[in-house]
């Protein structure tokens, strides 16, 4: 790969195009489109993408942007060279090889494929053969239809373990081809193929590839579900079964509202829920739910719903699967280890009536099964209320109890949420909520904006001066009388924090609200429950240090504070620019086409000038307040 390619990559690219394939309420508004940013919750779109110069950016918490390849990676969470092939396909040209390496590896991975596309034609024949009778049968009593058959390709592995071999050998492939797709083991004695006498589930990942394959026992062979063992292609802890069926559905999810991920535990779990129209369910592979599995569902969805078995192995494994799909470690939670929830995605738990799984409701009653889905609770009311269903017990075991929530709460950093959740723990265990905040602070979390890549591929950013900034300047507002008539002066949409903006409305409404008088609450129309949150987060700001400022000079410094915060922010926004321009500048100039670059070099002067005037002011404020 090198900068050339990826430069011809784009070029062909519409970014408008790519962003709304992930982002459906991408609308025009004037030169540019706009939306909610992909990568953080908000209700006042911020992220915007610009068809002309051919770049996004999100104006929120983020506070980022770049091309259209920097959107690609981001989303998907990808490797650059994952990125670019990844484009390619998207703009309908093949990635060039650049090495013998890339060439052999492109190769083996076409091989093993083709061998598992045979071994699946394989597989299906053998099911209507007298040999297959028996998981026919099977099916039959699983209500599964000849069409489920057909669609999920279900297939018989026979008791004769060298009819595959002996067919692969014909087309072509080696026995250590035939070992490397995981078909087959190297015995002392010779090549011996995995599976015999077994129900077959082929599984396709994302990109609709055949990478591996489940199989179930038909007699009393131990283990009852064998699997593709860890191949170049397959990894079971990477892959979900229904992922490759369910690609389309999902990939339209975000158009229809009502629309959510589900995932079940097993393979009839899956094809009894397509079967009856619920597109959008796949299934762990029977191992206990991994982030990586929870990430490519997170590509296309931001709602997740956990439908597994009402027992409690069903439960812990929500619990890990909703664990892996907000970004934590279910262990460490179980620990009282805090970690931290990603923004962007809604996890939600389905309980389903004692002595059903999902494959056995859905064919009793479909309507109950959409219900369960429909009534699914977010995790921590999923918890909670599974605490409180439970004998109260006395007050040491209410500690115990609570001990186990504390670490998932620690782990939610949107105080719209964790409010309400300390509430209820308050009302439980009868302690007042700031001991349970005490509690959280000392598992090491306190409410904070969260950034939404992997802090595993990147090292975490410092906060931006902007958040700190009107935090500072809210405190000031909400603190200090004298400062009231210029902060009515401020735009609600000057402050980012979604919280802080809260507080600042309901300030310029009812002052009385955040100054910790007594107020009519009738006079406002702020619902119950965001008003205690509000009414929280008012009395941290009145806790703020603040310096001795001088009453008359109030208005003065509340303007002053609000540009510099402004200007800050602006000279963020201009270095990204700067950063996306020179990228295509050096883009330009390692192009083999060498385009007229004219229009970047007058964006690039463009940018250079607004960012020497950004400085003239900082530099002006700087005076000014010294």
């Amino acid at each position: 790969m090198n900068n050339s390619e990826a430069f011809d990559i784009k070029s062909r690219l519409n970014i408008v195009d790519v962003v709304s394939r992930y982002v459906p309420d991408l609308k025009q508004s004037g030169s540019t489109w706009k939306a909610c940013c992909p990568f953080h919750q908000e209700k006042t779109p911020s992220f915007v993408v610009n068809s002309t110069k051919e770049f996004w950016y999100c104006y929120g918490a983020c506070s980022t942007g770049g091309d259209v390849l920097s959107f690609i990676q981001k989303i998907e969470s990808n490797t650059f060279d994952e990125t670019l092939t990844l484009a390619a396909d998207l703009a309908g040209v093949e990635r060039r090889v650049y090495s013998q390496v890339d060439q052999h590896q492109r190769d083996e991975h076409e091989r093993l494929l083709a061998i598992n596309e045979t071994a699946s034609g394989f597989f299906q024949k053998s099911l209507y053969t007298a040999d297959g009778s028996a998981a026919l049968k099977y099916l039959d009593e699983r209500g599964v239809s000849d069409d489920s058959i057909k669609l999920w390709e279900l297939g018989y592995a026979p008791n004769n373990r060298n009819e595959l071999i002996d067919l692969l050998n014909a087309k072509g492939f080696s026995n250590l081809d035939i070992v490397a797709a995981g078909l087959a083991t190297a015995q002392d004695y010779g090549t011996r193929v995995l599976f015999s006498n077994r129900l077959i589930f082929p599984t396709r990942d994302e990109r609709n590839r055949l990478i591996g394959f489940g199989a179930r026992a038909l007699g009393d062979d131990s283990p009852k579900y064998l699997n593709t063992p860890k191949t170049v292609l397959y990894e079971k802890r990477s892959t979900l079964y229904g992922i490759g069926q369910a690609r389309t559905s999902l990939k339209n999810i975000k158009a229809d509202e009502k629309k959510q991920a589900i995932v079940v535990e097993g393979y009839m779990d899956v094809i009894s829920c397509h079967a009856a129209d619920f597109k959008t369910v796949v299934a762990s592979n029977g191992t206990a739910i991994t982030k990586n599995q929870m990430d490519l569902l997170k590509r296309s969805c931001k709602t997740i719903v956990f439908a597994l078995d009402a027992d409690e192995a069903g439960a812990k494994a929500a619990l890990r699967g909703a664990s892996s799909a907000a970004g934590l470690d279910y262990e460490q939670l179980s620990a009282q280890q805090g970690n931290e929830f990603e923004k962007g995605v809604n996890v939600l738990i389905a309980t389903l009536p004692p002595g059903e799984d999902p494959d056995s409701l859905i064919k009793k009653n479909p309507i109950e099964f959409s219900g369960c889905m429909e009534s699914a609770k977010p995790l921590l009311d999923f918890l909670i209320d599974q605490m409180m269903s439970q004998p109260a017990g006395d007050t040491y075991q209410k500690k115990e109890a609570i001990e186990q929530i504390l670490p998932y709460i620690a782990a939610t950093q949107d105080e719209l949420l964790r409010a309400p959740a300390l509430r209820r723990l308050s009302r439980y265990a009868e302690i007042e909520p700031s001991l349970l905040r005490k509690r959280l602070e000392a598992l090491g979390s306190t409410p904070r904006v969260v950034n939404t890549e992997s802090t595993s591929k990147i090292t975490k950013r410092s906060p931006e001066p902007s958040a700190s900034g009107e935090s500072q300047l809210l405190a000031i507002l909400i603190q200090r009388q004298g400062a009231r008539e210029a902060g009515l002066n401020i735009e609600d949409t000057f402050f980012e924090e979604a919280l802080n903006r809260a507080v600042f409305l309901a300030w310029t409404e009812i002052p009385e609200i955040v100054s910790g008088q007594t107020f009519d609450s009738e006079k406002s129309e702020i619902n119950t429950a965001s008003m205690v949150v509000i009414l929280e987060r008012a009395e941290e700001l009145r806790r703020v240090g603040l310096p001795d400022y001088d009453e008359k000079d109030l208005n003065v410094l509340v303007q002053d504070m609000k540009n510099g915060i402004q200007v800050r922010r602006e000279q963020s926004r201009l270095r990204t620019e700067a950063l996306n321009l020179a990228d295509a500048k050096t883009a330009h100039r390692l192009s083999k086409d060498e385009p007229n670059s004219s229009d970047i070099d007058a964006e690039w002067n463009s940018v250079m000038s607004r960012i020497r005037e950004s400085s003239k002011n900082q530099e002006k404020l700087s005076t000014k307040n010294n």
